[in-house]
Formats: structure tokens, C-alpha cells, sequence
């Protein structure tokens, strides 16, 4: 039995040997990257993409700016919805305290029936 774990061992080494060296000549250690020229249109593509990411930083900081111009003026227009808010309630309180004429008061009056139909009438 001992003898045929050696032969299997041996087999599994010599496999892996023959794949690691199978590896190293595939990956060409010995030449140099720089030695091979660069393809015209590889220079083109990496051209194109520097301005890509320039344009792509261009326009960020636009949208940031006007994002933050949006912000200022819609917080400006928030606390002006605010002031109108407070001024209509104000305005609405000092109407109520004053006698308003008896035209002007209305009320709906509801018949017998189940649908309620709006009439106007005085103020009793």
C-alpha cells in the first residue's frame, strides 16, 4: 500500500512541477514591458478618458454649485412660506375679532333630506 501512495505522490509532484513551469514560460519573464511598443490607438483611448474625468470634474462642480444655489433659495423661500404663514394666522385673528357686516355672513343650512344642499341665509 505504502508503494502506491509513493507513486501517487510522485505523480501529483511531477504534475505540479509541469504546470508551475508551463506558468513561468508563459508569462515571458525574460522580456520587458517597456521593450513592446504601444499601440496609437491604446494612446487615444487613454487621451480620451484624461478629458473624460476632467469633463466628469467640470460638470460635478457645476451640479455642486447649483445644487447649493438651489438650497440657499429654497430655504430662503421655506422661511418666507413661514413669515406668510405666521402673518395670514395673524391677520385671520384680528379679523375675527372684528364685527364683520351682516351680508357677509353666511351659513349652510341643511334640508330634510339625506345629501346636504348648500343654501346661503342670514345670520339669525
Amino acid at each position: 500500500m505504502t508503494r502506491q501512495l509513493v507513486r501517487l505522490y510522485t505523480v501529483v509532484f511531477g504534475l505540479l512541477v509541469v504546470l508551475v513551469a508551463w506558468a513561468v514560460v508563459a508569462a515571458h519573464p525574460w522580456v520587458q514591458a517597456s521593450a513592446a511598443p504601444i499601440d496609437p490607438r491604446v494612446r487615444a483611448l487613454e487621451a480620451r478618458e484624461a478629458r473624460l474625468r476632467e469633463d466628469a470634474l467640470v460638470v460635478q462642480r457645476t451640479v455642486d454649485r447649483r445644487w447649493h444655489a438651489y438650497r440657499v433659495r429654497l430655504d430662503a423661500r421655506q422661511k418666507a412660506i413661514v413669515r406668510l404663514r405666521a402673518q395670514h394666522r395673524d391677520e385671520e385673528c384680528a379679523d375675527d375679532e372684528v364685527e364683520r357686516p351682516e351680508h357677509d355672513r353666511r351659513r349652510i343650512v341643511w334640508s330634510d333630506s339625506t345629501a346636504p344642499i348648500p343654501t346661503l341665509a342670514r345670520r339669525v
